[in-house]
């Protein structure tokens, strides 16, 4: 049994979509599953282990694609509800009182210390926030892909002029005075 759906204009970072994946491939009855976002390459990915068809197909990078194959119908009905129940909660933060801010000036009112930017957006929108964050002075490490080699380039001689740390894009792990950004190993000091 497969199913698979596609949520429009559904923006998920690449790290929340693979601790999601990794949540329902563990479920019994599953044989796979795959959430991610409708970029070429996840696309190719979904076509390789056929579960690419209907929607998914004509998926754009900004859509959330999520594909279950499982050994019953009931194992897959189950996995897509355990899927909108994560993504419920991400959406809502874990909490209804707690503040999530979406932009780079509502984060700054919470941490106005702050001197580092962890950029994960769509990589069309990267390359803008980026610059936003290096114009308040903050390091920035661009975890988002497909940002042009033009616009990284612009972005590492702004940071330079500034005397500020730039890394990535696509820049999936890091560690930064003992303090893990993103993914990273346990390593010696």
């Amino acid at each position: 049994m497969k199913k698979i759906w596609v949520r429009k204009n559904a923006y998920y970072d690449s790290v929340f979509l693979m601790l999601a994946t990794k949540a329902l491939k563990h479920q019994p009855g599953i044989k796979e599953a795959v959430v991610v976002m409708g970029t070429e390459v996840n696309l190719g990915l979904l076509k390789g282990i056929g579960l690419l068809s209907g929607e998914a197909e004509s998926a754009k990078p900004n859509d959330l694609v999520i594909a279950i194959e499982a050994e019953t119908q009931e194992a897959v009905e189950e996995a897509f509800g355990m899927a909108e129940e994560i993504l419920k909660k991400k959406s809502h933060g874990g909490g209804a009182e707690e503040y999530r801010p979406v932009s780079l000036d509502g984060a700054l009112k919470i941490f106005p210390e702050a001197n580092l930017a962890v950029i994960s957006v769509p990589g069309p929108y990267a390359g803008r926030e980026a610059r936003r964050a290096l114009n308040r002075g903050l390091h920035v490490m661009i975890f988002s892909d497909h940002v042009p080699v033009e616009e990284e380039v612009e972005l590492k001689e702004m940071a330079l002029e500034r005397g500020l740390l730039m890394m990535g894009p696509d820049c999936g792990t890091a560690i930064l005075n003992g303090k893990p950004l993103c993914f990273a190993n346990v390593v010696r000091r």
